[in-house]
């Protein structure tokens, strides 16, 4: 006989065994021991995995007395599991030589120790009767489940799945993947983050014939065709729908387009992109299927039709949730009210709404003994994923963490806690929308982590009481749309301008009448009805920036227009940038212009306390725009951005650089990645000009290298990279014109190169030195001066400051005041106003009561408002004037 031990089983000469479901383990080493004991002159010739044994005899002795009803019968041992190992209670499935007789029976425990050589084991304890057998536990419906069931995974058209967290939504996606691939087609799975993105092409590209790759901001896996599924941030397939004609070798052949998280379409910058890229895929590709998918969407419906498809709809958890609501009547004590909310043994996710909170509030639970860590897009990623690690390997009872994991890595977990349910926008906080509290709550109660999951909320006694755990979730609106009278009309249109140019550059529509058109495959124009979304105000603004140019009907974009298109850039940034001459400003003046247009996201927003340690930064920068600028809604925090990146170019790490002015260095991170991305946008505008981009590129060698802009002129050279111009730098070499005064022998010590390298960067240097001559020289202005802000005797500018972003309501003696990050009550008692927050029982004058003295008309107060906002340049003014923006927009 012949013995195969494969993937799926062992094979025995002719005989088959398949296994069953339960009872004793019976692993590849037991398969072995049974060889070895069989034949152990011929079992030690060990083949591999999958391989054969040859040669092995087996007589009747060695068959199990197993009594076929017929002779010649077939025999096999399988399946394996994934581990290796095999499923154990086999039943003997005996086929005639004949092929039309068939028999099968359960093998007993006896029979398999027989087969393996097995000892008998021990006796056991008799069972107590059972006096009925349970009825099998209810399994609940996947959406795969109800996919297949529906024929959605071949059926042609759109999609909307409607489904809660944890009903396999991904696991869905994968197989239409799979469906997709097996009919010759590609599949495109949209990812709103980089981190996700990495983490859906790890696990679809496990156990599937699929090439997967990974397209963002910072990575391509290759080229873009080679692929079977490209798992593409919104970003950048936006940008790939502008430039549809560079692609169209791979996008005729694409099958789906599947948007995961499809209710960010309602929010922001990141819902007009994937709007508009939705929008134009559809008019690009008519015959891909678009797959929307999210778990909070209040109008599916509406999402099915826009994608022209059905609704596949499931309410039901694997896992349920209990919701519980915990009130506090003192701020003070949420912090105890959380730690009574923890059990023991539970892994926890925290939500609160901020950094500096999750900060705070790790550090007070691991105070009190209680396994806690924070989250939050100002660490570095390194530090993200070993907290992630942590809290997946049971190393922490609590991560505490801001609404950025909300659409993070999976990171399930036993329990959910709303420590905050209210959200920051628009200058004010506002109650937390029932999608997000949904978005975060999902991540509780796993398969495989228990019968149920938790959600505890800790809300104010006298709150407004949001019925969460109805999930009535709001329905998801375009964010290029708003009604001209309300809040969001101006943000829309800024947003839908931008869409206007992107069909332009794609040549998807030429005239106003084409862009109506094409702004109907949006889901703004699906949900207009037919509504007009003003066009030629649009292209109106666009021709304004230098963007279009109009002949009679038709528009065509300029030379200006398609760097904007590229790099995705408002029009508004476009204006702000474009009468700019970079051989004008300072090096701190282009650094700090980058840092101003409205594309530049992220960044460094200071804290009042802060204040004083970056204008010690700040001081002596030479500057002749500052000034200029001093209204800008902005300048604080780009001012602050500016500092930090200097004050890391002087440190040389981002670390050290954090640590001094008491910030994230994910903040560092974030924020030179956008600088890096907007200065690359201004020297492209400068090239159209015909203006020199060299100012702008030093900038930008200087921020992504963290060097000075002395040192940054090392990297003109051919051959200095931005290792090699840190280590000249810190080795004394000041700038290029120093470089290229080194002898051989010096600067291959100093740059740790061979002679002959040295010798190459030299002449590389004396070069570069005629080139960018003209880079050398900066233009010199008068260095910032910061004054202290002449603060009336008794007052807090910090605390007068937050005052002013707060909502008074009065009710006889008492005053409820609103918009910080908790709601406070305050009474008025013995002759004074008295707060229960904590800097009040510290002895302060609380914000809370400043406010309620400005809202009561305190002459005093408002005199020290006049005076802080009449400082000619001060950081504390600014952080006012930025109160009172706040309070206009509310």
């Amino acid at each position: 006989m012949t013995l195969t031990l494969g993937a799926y089983g062992l094979t025995l000469g002719n005989l088959h065994v398949p296994l069953g479901q339960t009872g004793m383990t019976l692993t590849r080493a037991h398969l072995r021991t049974w060889l070895s004991s069989r034949r152990a002159d011929t079992a030690r010739r060990r083949a591999p995995e999958g391989g054969t044994y040859p040669n092995l005899a087996f007589g009747p002795q060695d068959v199990p007395a197993f009594d076929p009803a017929w002779p010649g019968a077939h025999l096999t041992l399988s399946p394996l599991t994934e581990r290796g190992e095999l499923l154990p209670k086999p039943h003997l499935r005996v086929t005639g030589t004949d092929g039309t007789r068939e028999a099968t029976t359960v093998l007993t425990d006896a029979d398999v120790r027989a087969l393996l050589g097995l000892p008998d084991p021990p006796p056991r304890c008799p069972k107590p009767a059972r006096r009925a057998t349970p009825e099998p536990e209810r399994r609940v419906p996947t959406v795969l489940d109800a996919a297949r069931a529906g024929g959605h995974l071949r059926a042609p058209g759109g999609l909307m799945v409607s489904a809660p967290t944890g009903t396999g939504k991904t696991h869905f996606a994968r197989e239409l993947a799979l469906e997709q691939h097996a009919q010759g087609l590609k599949t495109v799975y949209l990812s709103p983050l980089r981190a996700l993105a990495e983490e859906v092409a790890a696990h679809w590209s496990q156990d599937t014939p699929l090439k997967v790759g990974v397209f963002s901001g910072e990575r391509v896996s290759g080229r873009y065709a080679d692929f079977d599924v490209l798992v593409v941030t919104t970003e950048k397939f936006e940008l790939l729908t502008r430039n549809w004609r560079r692609h169209w070798d791979w996008l005729p052949h694409v099958g789906a387009v599947i948007a995961d998280e499809a209710h960010l379409i309602g929010q922001g910058r990141r819902g007009a992109t994937l709007d508009s890229l939705i929008a134009r895929t559809r008019q690009i590709n008519p015959l891909a299927r678009v797959i929307l998918m999210t778990a909070t969407a209040g109008n599916p419906h509406d999402l099915a039709a826009w994608v022209g498809g059905p609704v596949l709809t499931l309410t039901e958890r694997p896992v349920p949730l209990t919701w519980e609501t915990v009130t506090f009547k003192n701020a003070k004590d949420k912090p105890e009210l959380l730690r009574g909310a923890l059990r023991a043994g539970e892994r926890a996710l925290v939500f609160v709404q901020s950094r500096r909170r999750a900060e705070s509030l790790a550090r007070t639970l691991r105070d009190a003994g209680v396994r806690a860590d924070r989250h939050h897009a100002g660490l570095t990623r390194a530090e993200r994923e070993a907290t992630e690690a942590a809290f997946r390997a049971g190393e922490l009872g609590a991560l505490i963490c801001t609404p950025t994991l909300e659409l993070g890595v999976n990171l399930p977990a036993d329990h959910v806690v709303l420590y905050d349910d209210q959200r920051f926008e628009r200058g004010a906080f506002k109650p937390l929308r029932v999608s997000d509290a949904w978005q975060r709550a999902g991540r509780a109660g796993r398969p495989g982590l228990g019968a149920a999951g938790r959600v505890t909320l800790i809300r104010a006694a006298w709150g407004q009481a949001v019925p969460y755990e109805q999930a009535r979730f709001e329905p998801v609106l375009s964010t290029l749309y708003a009604s001209p009278w309300s809040e969001g009309h101006a943000e829309a249109r800024r947003l839908l301008t931008e869409h206007v140019l992107g069909d332009l550059a794609s040549g998807l529509a030429r005239c106003d009448a084409s862009l109506e058109r094409s702004a109907a495959w949006t889901l703004a124009g699906h949900l207009g009805r037919g509504r007009s979304l003003g066009m030629p105000a649009l292209t109106a603004t666009l021709e304004q920036a230098g963007m279009l140019t109009r002949t009679g009907t038709r528009l065509r974009v300029t030379r200006v227009g398609r760097v904007a298109a590229e790099h995705r850039l408002l029009a508004e940034t476009v204006q702000f940038l474009w009468p700019l001459d970079p051989a004008d400003l300072t090096p701190f003046d282009t650094l700090l212009a980058l840092t101003l247009t409205p594309d530049f996201d992220g960044g460094v927003s200071p804290d009042y306390e802060q204040l004083g340690l970056f204008e010690q930064t700040l001081a002596g920068e030479e500057s002749v725009l500052t000034a200029r600028w001093q209204t800008h809604p902005g300048l604080l925090r780009a001012l602050a951005t500016t500092a930090a990146l200097r004050e890391a170019a002087r440190a040389g790490t981002d670390a050290e650089a954090a640590a001094r002015l008491g910030l994230f260095e994910g903040d560092l991170i974030g924020a030179r990645r956008a600088v890096t991305r907007l200065a690359r946008a201004w020297e492209d505008l400068l090239s159209v000009r015909g203006a020199p981009a060299g100012p702008v590129q030093l900038i930008r060698h200087a921020v992504d290298a963290s060097l000075t802009p002395d040192a940054a002129t090392l990297t003109f050279t051919r051959g200095v990279g931005p290792v090699t111009a840190r280590r000249l730098a810190r080795a004394g070499v000041t700038d290029l014109e120093h470089l290229a005064q080194l002898g051989q022998a010096e600067l291959a010590s100093l740059a740790q190169v061979s002679p002959a390298k040295a010798a190459a960067i030299l002449e590389a240097a004396e070069q570069a030195v005629d080139t960018h001559a003209t880079h050398l020289t900066f233009e010199r202005a008068p260095g910032l001066d910061f004054s202290a802000p002449a603060v009336p005797p008794g007052v807090d500018p910090y605390r007068l400051r937050r005052a002013a972003d707060l909502t008074v309501v009065r009710a006889g003696d008492h005053a409820d005041v609103t918009g910080g990050s908790d709601p406070h009550r305050l009474t008025f008692t013995a002759g004074r106003w008295a707060c229960d927050c904590p800097d009040y029982d510290r002895g302060f004058t609380c914000k809370h009561v400043l406010a309620v003295r400005l809202d009561g008309g305190d002459a005093a107060l408002r005199a020290a408002q006049d005076a802080l906002s009449g400082e000619r340049l001060s950081l504390a003014a600014l952080w006012l004037s930025r109160a009172r923006s706040a309070a206009q927009l509310r």
